[in-house]
């Protein structure tokens, strides 16, 4: 994706890095946080920021943003 996030995103990613610090513990040195996520149909994918209600692909660079951000929170992810 060639442009910045709109603001909109922007602020939708720091409401959910703050609610993920309320579910995930901090990575630390001693310890090993796993996760494993199931995405289902992650190659349809559209190069819009968001989809719309009409727009095909539903998953949009938003869906890829916050997803993102859930998995840097771990040590290892299984996907």
């Amino acid at each position: 994706m060639a442009t910045a996030a709109p603001e909109g995103v922007v602020q939708d990613l720091a409401r959910l890095n703050t609610a993920l610090e309320h579910v995930v513990p901090s990575r630390t040195e001693s310890n090993l946080l796993i996760a494993t996520w199931n995405i289902r149909a992650f190659s349809g994918l559209t190069e819009k920021w968001q989809a719309g209600l009409k727009g095909s692909p539903k998953r949009d660079w938003h869906a890829v943003a916050c997803i993102a951000e859930i998995m840097r929170r771990f040590t290892e992810v299984a996907v």
